[in-house]
């Protein structure tokens, strides 16, 4: 019968059952605490490790392409190796090459076949130039469209790489920045600039032109 009541007055007041939860928990608080608080410290002492690396993996490898990919064409060997592998690697993108009519059914089989098995795509202009001659108009408009059309056809457009490495110029990097990329690749003839190392931290001096 008393069991009942207490159930009853619970029910009826649900308050009650907060009030005396946060009781019980600053009983079993200041129970379980040490007045020590040096003690208290080492006694829950918790080591935490966190991996460079995916997996505790000692390094990571990229993996890009510069030519256009097709299902037909002979870079699909390459696709069959790398998935053979369980590696993933990136194909840069120019745009304009898959606008036409008999192209851009490619584009579908990219987003179906190659996109869920970690294949990726980098964009590399609206037109294949050195935009470094080109000018901030000109280059902003072909990056811009690749941007946009990359997004189009739902190919995830973060990365770019500008053709013969020509993204020197402040005006070029600030147009690809413009048209909405996170970062650009050019090129680098300093072998020391190709690797970065597990025990390296490495901050890019210009994130518009990686080496």
């Amino acid at each position: 019968m008393k069991a009942f009541k207490v159930c009853h007055y619970f029910s009826f007041f649900p308050i009650l059952k907060i009030a005396l939860l946060c009781i019980l928990f600053m009983f079993l608080t200041f129970q379980c605490a040490d007045n020590n608080p040096v003690n208290s410290m080492s006694a829950g002492k918790i080591t935490v490790r966190v991996e460079k690396w995916y997996a505790g993996h000692k390094s990571a490898v990229s993996l890009t392409l510069d030519g256009p990919w097709s299902p037909y064409g002979p870079y699909q060997k390459v696709v069959e190796d790398v998935l053979k592998r369980n590696l993933h690697m990136d194909f840069e993108i120019v745009t304009s090459f898959y606008q036409s009519p008999d192209r851009l059914p490619i584009v579908d089989k990219m987003r179906e076949d190659l996109i869920p098995h970690g294949i990726h795509f980098f964009g590399h202009g609206h037109w294949h130039i050195n935009h470094d001659k080109a000018g901030y108009d000109s280059s902003y408009v072909s990056f811009k469209k690749c941007y946009d059309l990359m997004k189009e056809w739902g190919l995830n457009p973060k990365a770019y790489a500008y053709p013969y490495s020509a993204g020197h110029r402040a005006e070029t990097q600030q147009a690809n920045h413009d048209a909405g990329f996170l970062f650009a690749r050019g090129g680098t003839y300093d072998f020391d600039k190709f690797f970065i190392s597990a025990g390296d931290h490495w901050e890019p001096e210009n994130w518009y032109f990686l080496p």
